[in-house]
């Protein structure tokens, strides 16, 4: 894979999880959830680089039942938000 193919595979995974976040800053992701190992390292790179903090942690509705963690995008990964949606991977 050349280091251009890296890239764009590491910036669609950054895409997957930032491209949750509602206008607010703010997405979930739950607990246990399977992420593939490139969404994986993706996410916590993120964390790394303080794209985003974990604010809450809530549970579901009884009907969907489960734990979700809340995240909300810092200055810094709103920024990056907008450089991936200017790059077309919105």
């Amino acid at each position: 894979m050349s280091d251009s193919e890296t890239n764009d595979a590491k910036l669609t995974a950054a895409w997957q999880i930032l491209g949750k976040a509602n206008e607010k800053g703010k997405f979930a992701v739950p607990v246990g959830e399977f992420m593939p190992a490139d969404v994986r390292q993706a996410f916590e790179e993120g964390m790394e680089k303080d794209l985003y903090r974990l604010i809450d942690v809530e549970q579901l509705d009884a009907a969907r039942g489960g734990l979700v963690r809340v995240f909300k995008l810092t200055g810094a990964g709103q920024g990056f938000r907008k450089v991936l949606v200017a790059a077309g991977f919105a």
